[in-house]
């Protein structure tokens, strides 16, 4: 989606983002389905929703299909995925910013064990401010407590016997 790792540097970017763009899809959604609901849905059949048949009678039959119409269904189809992939990532990124680990320390399972609170955690994402991030996002204004070098809430759990070589 970014085309980079998400880490310290630009996890709270990429957290306001899909928070924007889950506002963004569902209010898109909802709008174009409130017009489509007015102005197509009256003339429109049952396979009109879907969208390669839309496609193809709007492009090679000339009946009624308007074109705003065939481009506000392609918009309704995109705002679902983006919206729903977007909320997930909104979820996923809030879940381990509470627990103060990241998705590849979840994921491959690191022995590892965060002493923050919560609280702590999102200030060491997002700045001191923490909340006013999410309204007014300004890098310069809300600096990261974190500097990626020391972590002193972060514990070892246990070693892992994974990483120890044997001679």
């Amino acid at each position: 989606m970014t085309g980079v790792c998400i880490g310290l540097t630009n996890q709270r970017h990429f957290v306001v983002m899909n928070l924007y763009i889950s506002i963004a899809s569902v209010a898109g959604f909802y709008f174009i389905a409130a017009y489509l609901a007015d102005d197509f849905v009256p003339h429109a059949k049952l396979s009109d929703y879907v969208l390669p048949v839309t496609l193809y009678r709007w492009a090679f039959t000339g009946e009624w299909i308007q074109g705003h119409h065939v481009l506000m269904l392609l918009h309704l189809y995109t705002l679902w995925w983006t919206g729903l992939c977007a909320v997930g990532f909104f979820i996923w990124h809030i879940a381990v910013i509470c627990v103060g680990k990241t998705t590849h320390e979840v994921r491959t399972g690191a022995k590892l064990h965060c002493t923050a609170t919560v609280a702590e955690n999102f200030r060491s994402v997002f700045g001191v401010l923490w909340l006013l991030n999410f309204v007014f996002p300004a890098h310069i204004a809300f600096k990261q407590m974190s500097d990626g070098i020391e972590w002193r809430d972060i514990k070892m759990s246990t070693v892992s016997t994974k990483w120890q070589y044997s001679i």
